[in-house]
């Protein structure tokens, strides 16, 4: 039997259907896994997220996920560029991602930053600067003047009653026993409770209400269980008149 070459040469010349679908899954894999275009990120996460408290002087490691729009979906300890929101309370390498507390203060923001789709993407990371990981109250301000005198018409009018705000910037929840003053010519009202936890605040309403002419002084007294209670803020009036 005679075999027509040319023939059998046009028919083992044209490929399959099976054969043309196998080379684009081959080409699909090798371009990325089935995805179209790069793989990008779309959101970074920077640890620790929520409020890591050190001491002054102290470091600690930030680290940064990132997560992207196409398979594998994460990837953990993703190079980026870090920066500080407040660099008078805390730096930190935007390479490494060791930060350094510099003084009392936060939380501040230690910002991941990345390309990605759209452009930069950015991931926040916190920090709190304490100045002992045991409490330690701050009074602010640490003294205050009232007077009383005469306004045009002959009224008599004090001084608006002032805020003291207490500050937990240590490291332990304060428990708080009482806050008062010394004598009836100042008051004071609060928002405390019994408890301000580290990194926190509240505040004393102080108003003078003389009962006499003279000059007055008394004391804002804060009993808790910080070193050096009871805490105090200065308090100084002078009466010219009784409102």
């Amino acid at each position: 039997m005679k075999t027509d070459r040319r023939s059998w040469s046009r028919t083992a010349s044209i490929p399959s259907r099976a054969g043309i679908l196998i080379s684009l899954g081959n080409l699909l894999v090798s371009c990325g896994g089935g995805g179209i275009g790069p793989r990008r990120k779309v959101d970074i996460a920077a640890q620790p997220e929520n409020g890591r408290a050190i001491e002054q002087g102290g470091t600690v490691s930030f680290s940064a996920t990132g997560t992207f729009d196409q398979t594998p979906i994460t990837q953990m300890n993703l190079p980026v560029r870090w920066t500080s929101s407040n660099l008078s309370v805390a730096t930190i390498d935007p390479n490494t991602g060791i930060a350094t507390c510099l003084a009392e203060g936060g939380p501040v923001d230690m910002i991941a930053s990345a390309a990605g789709k759209g452009g930069i993407v950015h991931g926040p990371g916190a920090l709190i600067c304490q100045v002992s990981p045991d409490t330690v109250v701050k009074l602010d301000p640490a003294s205050m003047r009232f007077v009383c005198h005469y306004h045009l018409g002959g009224a008599c009018g004090c001084t608006p009653a002032r805020t003291v705000t207490l500050t937990n910037v240590g490291g332990a929840t304060l428990g708080i026993d009482s806050i008062g003053t010394v004598n009836n010519n100042f008051s004071q009202s609060n928002n405390c409770g019994a408890s301000v936890h580290a990194s926190q605040s509240c505040t004393i309403d102080v108003s003078f209400s003389p009962h006499h002419l003279n000059l007055s002084s008394d004391e804002i007294k804060v009993i808790d269980n910080g070193a050096g209670s009871p805490q105090t803020a200065n308090l100084v009036g002078t009466a010219y008149c009784i409102p």
